[in-house]
């Protein structure tokens, strides 16, 4: 019984060099009939993996010259947040997890997960996702009408951009603030890169809408239950995440 008293504090300083997902207090007391094994998962950060996504950069300092430096961050996809939720033993309801269609352009999805805690006791979380097409397209016109006129900053999308529709490149700043060069597009086409990028968009969700918003639904569920931050740093995703799970083990 001492052994166990002690089991979540031993975890936690024996992973202190991990991502440990561990949503606990040390002085947790460990049911005798129930072990703690740790599962450990590794982000696979290559280019084309799909286990994380760039969302953004935090400025962690600046240099001698006085100029910003910024890290980027990223935040697990579903391929890694799947992984996870195998190793910590999470478990959805099929009786409610499923997903409705609200409507010819709305779709709701509900994800209900459950993992076991450290104590023996479960512990359960409810989520939703819902996906509506006109809201998303409407979201969708306002963003390209912005980017039309403020400049794309996106690489990729400004030379593409570039290449189908008149416009002049002009010296900007990224969403994070970094300086990029940016596309703008001519009043004269205008409407026509609008109408494109929305098209474009719109058929691609249409397609997928109901997925979307049951993978939503899921996600949302397993960062909650195993307390997953939103973003990390490339150097945060280098290390392991730690995941302690609860197993029966009678005498």
């Amino acid at each position: 019984m001492e052994n166990n008293s002690n089991a979540i504090a031993e975890i936690q300083k024996k992973y202190a060099g991990c991502n440990l997902l561990m949503p606990a207090a040390t002085g947790v007391q460990l049911n005798p009939f129930y072990k703690i094994t740790v599962m450990e998962v590794t982000a696979d950060l290559s280019e084309n993996s799909g286990d994380i996504f760039k969302v953004g950069s935090v400025k962690t300092g600046t240099t001698q010259q006085g100029k910003d430096i910024w890290e980027e961050t990223y935040s697990p996809a579903k391929p890694l947040l799947m992984k996870i939720a195998a190793a910590a033993g999470i478990q959805f309801d099929p009786d409610h997890t499923y997903g409705t269609k609200i409507d010819a352009n709305t779709y709701k999805a509900k994800a209900y997960g459950a993992m076991r805690m450290p104590d023996g006791t479960g512990k359960t979380h409810a989520d939703e996702k819902v996906i509506c097409l006109d809201d998303e397209e409407a979201n969708y016109r306002v963003e390209f009408m912005d980017k039309s006129i403020k400049g794309i900053t996106d690489e990729k999308a400004a030379k593409a951009a570039a290449e189908m529709f008149k416009g002049n490149w002009i010296d900007a700043k990224n969403k994070w603030g970094k300086a990029c060069k940016a596309y703008v597009i001519d009043d004269c086409d205008r409407e026509k890169y609008i109408e494109r990028s929305v098209l474009v968009n719109m058929t691609l969700l249409r397609k997928t809408a109901a997925a979307k918003a049951m993978t939503g639904a899921i996600l949302r569920v397993i960062r909650a239950l195993t307390g997953m931050k939103g973003q990390y740093t490339k150097k945060e995703l280098q290390k392991p995440f730690a995941i302690p799970r609860i197993t029966f083990s009678p005498d």
